[in-house]
């Protein structure tokens, strides 16, 4: 999706949708997820949670409601005011979507499909992000988003991540993503990171040799386009 961000989980006839945006990109984030969701017969969405309303996660959103049917859209508290989720908002009445804000760690679940919350505490930086662990059956896969590595680590040492097969990259996998603590404590197999065309030279080289020290098989939009994931 361009240099942009777009997560989305299917499991039976529930489908949650982590993040939609881009920047770069001379198609509309939402246009792409929407006519990606309906090639695999997905008319309606259950949940879509935007980490944060910075344009690489959040401004595709409205124009995926207006492709999908959404039935709840989910918002950091402390989400910025402006253009961006003035838009959201008013889209998602038009669309009588009901609309939720996590300011606490919290979980959601829709049909199978866990959703865990992680606020970023009062560091000073970035701290209307959040932090996501999906789940689908057996399988997790951690979704930092746009915290910090300092966020990354504290998260890391206080929740019980262990065990997560699946990374995607915070920060299109710049060099301030990806700590090597986090990489350890989750122990995982699987980094998926989502860049594209962009002026910060995403994803640096010492993020791809941190992954790959730790192990991790590293799968890029850029290189390799929608990245999809078969759990059995």
């Amino acid at each position: 999706m361009g240099h942009g961000l777009c997560t989305v989980a299917m499991r039976a006839d529930s489908t949650a949708v982590i993040n939609c945006g881009s920047v770069n990109s001379l198609d509309n984030a939402g246009e792409l997820a929407g006519r990606y969701l309906l090639s695999r017969g997905r008319s309606r969405v259950d949940i879509l949670l935007l980490s944060n309303l910075s344009e690489e996660y959040a401004n595709g959103a409205a124009m995926l409601m207006e492709m999908v049917e959404l039935k709840r859209l989910v918002l950091p508290a402390a989400a910025e005011e402006g253009p961006v989720l003035d838009g959201i908002l008013s889209a998602a009445r038009s669309h009588g979507v009901e609309v939720a804000y996590i300011n606490r760690s919290s979980s959601l679940e829709a049909g199978g499909i866990r959703i865990q919350a992680f606020t970023a505490s009062n560091d000073g930086e970035r701290n209307n992000a959040l932090a996501l662990r999906l789940g689908l059956g057996d399988c997790e896969a951690f979704i930092p988003g746009d915290i910090s590595m300092a966020e990354e680590r504290r998260i890391s040492r206080e929740q019980a991540l262990e065990n997560t097969e699946i990374l995607v990259v915070g920060r299109h996998g710049s060099a301030s993503a990806g700590s090597e603590l986090m990489l350890w404590e989750l122990n995982g197999s699987i980094a998926l990171i989502s860049a594209g065309y962009n002026n910060f030279g995403c994803p640096e080289e010492e993020t791809l040799e941190r992954l790959s020290s730790c192990g991790y098989n590293i799968y890029r939009t850029d290189k390799d386009g929608t990245v999809e994931i078969r759990i059995s």
